[in-house]
């Protein structure tokens, strides 16, 4: 099978996954390291846009993405703050036959394939997030992806796999926000991406 034919390295990036795109370039975008900013610069984007539109979420095991959008409706809801603005809720994860050969490989955590299927189930039955009209939607990546990160718009808040001290494969790096007017041309590359 070709997917045991994969290799990693200690620092799996986007210009390594594919060579001919300089887009990557933190140096074009801003940098988020910690959580913090990145919710921050994630709450602007899906609560101060115009019109709804699509999220797309590149997810290890989405232990952060499903919280943060659980607080973010309930946050709006008790504040009665600006209510994000997601039209449908795409989630693009490893499917069953890469994490089974990852597992084999001991390349993630043996509890991967069920944390992602615990988070994936929470947002999926969350009902105050069904009751804003958001269609959840999940989508499986049949190779290893070159990055993990978020779209939304004309915005891509994205970031490099990395492999931690004890091997395992994790989604747990900084990111960097590219705006479309910069990269118009490679966030059309990213949501091709995406809908494959």
């Amino acid at each position: 099978m070709g997917l045991l034919e994969v290799k990693f390295q200690p620092e799996i990036n986007i210009a390594q996954a594919n060579p001919g795109s300089s887009w990557f370039r933190r140096d074009r975008g801003r940098t988020y390291a910690s959580t913090a900013e990145c919710d921050k610069a994630l709450i602007k984007l899906v609560t101060r846009t115009s019109a709804p539109d699509d999220y797309y979420v590149s997810a290890g095991t989405a232990d952060f993405v499903v919280p943060w959008l659980q607080r973010l409706y309930r946050c709006a809801e008790i504040s009665r703050g600006p209510t994000p603005k997601i039209r449908r809720l795409i989630f693009k994860c490893l499917s069953a036959e890469l994490t089974e050969v990852l597992l084999v490989n001991k390349m993630i955590a043996q509890k991967f394939k069920e944390r992602l299927e615990v988070n994936l189930r929470a947002i999926s039955e969350d009902s105050l997030i069904r009751s804003h009209g958001v269609e959840i939607e999940v989508r499986r990546w049949n190779r290893l992806p070159p990055f993990h990160g978020h779209m939304f718009g004309e915005n891509l808040i994205i970031g490099p796999w990395s492999i931690d001290s004890t091997g395992l494969l994790h989604a747990q790096t900084p990111v960097t926000h590219f705006r479309g007017r910069l990269i118009k041309e490679e966030l059309n590359n990213t949501q091709k991406m995406f809908l494959d």
